[in-house]
């Protein structure tokens, strides 16, 4: 069983294409920056990201890289009466030695929600949170809305 990989990026976005918070409440004073001060909700959600784990399809990109080399090979250098060759043992386990090689070394930048928290709104306004200074309008509004 692989072991769960560690969330490197933070987002207010179950779908974010760009990553670059790196805590939770650097995502949550992002989303809520972007927001005018009335709009804010009481909750918020936040999604960690962490790197997608291709070390779980060694096995298949072994095989599909052994398939589509067998194919290229009998295009160019097989006879077309024949039929396609076939990997034998050796092949695959020499495929598999190569693409553990190839993923060992492989940084990969694609990243999935791999875990996501709820955080209040309020209480992260009243720790003093947020990654940014309130205004005099926000304040007043937060007031009128009875969060400081």
């Amino acid at each position: 069983m692989t072991k769960k990989p560690k969330v490197e990026y933070y987002s207010c976005d179950d779908d974010a294409i760009s990553l670059t918070c790196t805590d939770e409440y650097q995502a949550i004073s992002e989303d809520l920056e972007q927001e005018p001060t009335m709009d804010w909700p009481k909750k918020i959600t936040v999604y960690g990201y962490a790197p997608f784990n291709i070390k779980d399809k060694i096995d298949w990109l072994a095989q599909d890289t052994l398939d589509c080399l067998l194919e290229r090979l009998d295009e160019e250098y097989g006879h077309h009466d024949q039929d396609p060759s076939k990997a034998n043992d050796e092949m695959q386990e020499a495929a598999k030695v190569f693409m553990k090689v190839v993923i060992d070394n492989y940084s990969c930048s694609s990243y999935w929600v791999q875990e996501e928290k709820e955080f209040d709104v309020k209480e992260i306004v009243n720790k003093g949170l947020l990654d940014f200074s309130l205004t005099e309008e926000d304040k007043e509004i937060l007031r009128d809305r009875g969060w400081i």
